[in-house]
């Protein structure tokens, strides 16, 4: 059927996104998160399904119902950089027993099985050779395919093809100060190289905008015939689909991430997208 990868710290604490206030204070209560919540919402929806989960803090000993655990520790870093971590953890991939794979955020839970179409059957539309990375669709999130960042495919979840999937994180880890951009642009940039796609990208702009895990955005936008490039690449590799009610998949972390937002690409603003740029 499918393997779910589960990628990322298995125990951690995070601050609610929502204030609570306290007289006059906002305070932000401390969260706390494990994998064992993705895992079981995904035994609940998907009881057939394989479950890997891929911890970078060492604690997924204590798991239950999960298939194989594969553990990325510090010593496996090129360069101190949580974006290596994610790369390493994101490549259990490849331990799939399954042709169909998820990678998840460890954050995310089910609610539904809402997925089932997007398993069962293939996404088909036309797509621009010259512009396709994948032998197939990967579907991914709204949040967050933010309209305004570029080469920035959200990364809750990808679903593909084990081939695919590999291929997107079958990236170099990041060392030192070069290539100074947010974690999905890193990673989805470095797989664009892989698939020889270098003309599509704009690295004046790379060299000369950003910051450590800043997203470039649009207000230092590439030139307009990357732009153009790297929209015909988004929509002839990538396929969105809406966390919530849409997909059944929510962040725990994020719980607010389920509603609409005019500046993300969510799945009606995709097809619209697609209409534009595959002719």
């Amino acid at each position: 059927m499918i393997s779910f990868v589960v990628q990322g710290p298995t125990h951690y604490k995070s601050e609610c996104p929502f204030g609570v206030k306290v007289g006059e204070t906002v305070v932000y209560p401390e969260q706390e998160f494990t994998s064992q919540d993705c895992v079981d919402s995904l035994r609940e929806f998907y009881p057939d399904c394989e479950i890997i989960v891929s911890c970078t803090t060492g604690d997924a000993d204590t798991l239950t119902d999960v298939d194989k655990t594969v553990y990325i520790t510090d010593d496996m870093l090129e360069h101190e950089d949580n974006i290596n971590r994610q790369i390493l953890s994101s490549q259990a991939v490849k331990y799939a027993s399954n042709e169909l794979v998820c990678k998840m955020r460890s954050d995310m839970v089910a609610l539904t099985d809402d997925l089932l179409p997007y398993i069962e059957s293939r996404i088909e539309h036309k797509r621009l050779d010259s512009h396709k990375m994948f032998d197939e669709y990967v579907v991914i999130s709204n949040w967050s395919t933010d309209k305004n960042h570029y080469y920035h495919p959200a990364d809750f979840l990808f679903l593909g093809t084990k081939k695919d999937l590999q291929s997107i994180f079958n990236v170099p880890q990041r060392l030192g100060r070069d290539w100074q951009v947010g974690p999905e642009q890193y990673i989805n940039l470095r797989c664009m190289e892989n698939h020889g796609f270098e003309k599509y990208i704009d690295y004046d702009w790379l060299k000369n905008h950003g910051s450590n895990n800043t997203h470039l955005n649009q207000n230092v936008p590439p030139s307009d015939s990357y732009i153009q490039d790297w929209w015909k690449v988004f929509y002839s590799n990538y396929y969105v689909v809406d966390l919530g009610i849409q997909s059944g998949i929510m962040s725990k972390k994020y719980p607010e991430r389920v509603t609409t937002n005019p500046n993300l690409i969510n799945n009606k603003e995709w097809h619209k997208g697609y209409g534009e740029y595959i002719k």
